[in-house]
Protein backbone atom coordinates (compact mmCIF):
# COMPACT_ATOMS: atom_id res chain seq x y z
CA UNK A 1 0.00 0.00 0.00
CA UNK A 2 2.49 2.49 0.97
CA UNK A 3 4.82 1.30 -1.83
CA UNK A 4 1.87 2.11 -4.39
CA UNK A 5 1.52 5.78 -3.43
CA UNK A 6 1.87 8.47 -5.98
CA UNK A 7 4.24 10.23 -4.16
CA UNK A 8 7.99 11.02 -4.95
CA UNK A 9 10.90 10.50 -2.99
CA UNK A 10 11.26 13.39 -1.00
CA UNK A 11 7.32 13.60 -0.39
CA UNK A 12 7.91 10.13 1.12
CA UNK A 13 10.74 10.76 3.34
CA UNK A 14 8.90 13.63 4.78
CA UNK A 15 5.83 11.71 5.55
CA UNK A 16 7.57 9.04 7.07
CA UNK A 17 9.46 11.45 9.36
CA UNK A 18 5.78 13.39 10.00
CA UNK A 19 4.74 10.06 10.95
CA UNK A 20 7.25 8.78 13.30
CA UNK A 21 7.15 12.55 14.89
CA UNK A 22 3.39 11.87 15.68
CA UNK A 23 3.55 8.55 16.99
CA UNK A 24 6.74 9.69 19.20
CA UNK A 25 5.09 12.95 20.11
CA UNK A 26 4.26 11.42 23.86
CA UNK A 27 7.32 9.96 24.08
CA UNK A 28 9.45 13.18 23.45
CA UNK A 29 6.51 15.60 25.45
CA UNK A 30 7.72 13.51 28.15
CA UNK A 31 11.11 13.68 27.48
CA UNK A 32 10.92 17.34 27.52
CA UNK A 33 8.80 18.12 30.08
CA UNK A 34 11.64 15.77 32.18
CA UNK A 35 14.46 17.88 31.11
CA UNK A 36 12.86 21.46 31.62
CA UNK A 37 10.67 20.88 34.48
CA UNK A 38 12.27 18.14 36.40
CA UNK A 39 10.23 18.65 40.14
CA UNK A 40 6.75 19.33 38.27
CA UNK A 41 7.64 15.85 35.53
CA UNK A 42 8.64 14.14 38.01
CA UNK A 43 5.31 14.28 39.83
CA UNK A 44 3.22 14.39 36.69
CA UNK A 45 4.70 10.95 35.47
CA UNK A 46 4.62 9.42 39.08
CA UNK A 47 0.74 9.66 38.77
CA UNK A 48 0.46 9.23 34.97
CA UNK A 49 2.01 5.83 35.68
CA UNK A 50 -0.49 5.10 39.04
CA UNK A 51 -3.31 5.49 36.49
CA UNK A 52 -2.05 3.81 34.01
CA UNK A 53 -1.52 0.74 36.56
CA UNK A 54 -4.80 1.32 37.65
CA UNK A 55 -6.97 1.08 34.34
CA UNK A 56 -4.40 -1.44 32.63
CA UNK A 57 -7.48 -4.15 32.25
CA UNK A 58 -9.25 -1.29 30.95
CA UNK A 59 -7.09 -0.08 28.79
CA UNK A 60 -6.22 -3.51 27.58
CA UNK A 61 -9.27 -4.37 26.64
CA UNK A 62 -10.67 -1.66 24.80
CA UNK A 63 -7.85 -1.52 22.46
CA UNK A 64 -8.23 -5.05 21.69
CA UNK A 65 -12.14 -4.40 20.53
CA UNK A 66 -10.95 -1.47 18.51
CA UNK A 67 -8.54 -3.70 17.06
CA UNK A 68 -10.52 -6.25 17.12
CA UNK A 69 -13.60 -4.82 15.42
CA UNK A 70 -10.89 -2.89 12.77
CA UNK A 71 -9.66 -6.60 11.58
CA UNK A 72 -12.65 -7.59 11.58
CA UNK A 73 -14.67 -4.97 9.63
CA UNK A 74 -11.66 -5.24 7.37
CA UNK A 75 -11.57 -9.22 6.77
CA UNK A 76 -15.41 -9.45 6.05
CA UNK A 77 -15.37 -6.79 3.68
CA UNK A 78 -12.57 -8.36 1.56
CA UNK A 79 -14.33 -11.42 1.88
CA UNK A 80 -17.55 -10.51 0.83
CA UNK A 81 -15.36 -8.29 -2.19
CA UNK A 82 -14.60 -11.93 -4.00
Amino acid sequence: MIGESPLNLPDSVLGYVLFVLLVESLMLLAILMRVTLPGKAQQFLNSMSTWLVKHNALLIAASSLVFGLFFLVKGISRFLAY
